[in-house]
């Protein structure tokens, strides 16, 4: 994840205390229920400026999904496709 997600996931975090509560960054990033249901409660909210970060977040986030699937999913294949290199003799 960059720097610049980060950044925002903070600020987010900051903005989103003072309307729905206290939100967990590290549930955050890694649960999508627990993701979906903050961006849920977000989006009943009347502010404006909170909104555009969930909007902008959401999209990182799922951006940020995709690349650990595909880099889940690169190991997944580089251990399966793993030979063995080492004879009797080592």
């Amino acid at each position: 994840m960059d720097n610049d997600t980060l950044a925002l996931l903070a600020k987010f975090t900051i903005h989103a205390r003072s309307t729905i509560g206290a939100v967990d960054s590290n549930l955050f990033i890694n649960d999508e229920i627990y993701r979906n249901e903050i961006f849920r409660r977000v989006d009943t909210q009347a502010n404006e400026e909170l909104l555009l970060m969930a909007f902008t977040l959401r999209q990182r986030m799922t951006a940020y999904q995709k690349e650990q699937e595909a880099a889940k999913a690169e190991a997944d294949s580089a251990a399966k496709n793993k030979k063995y290199l080492f004879g009797a003799r080592g």
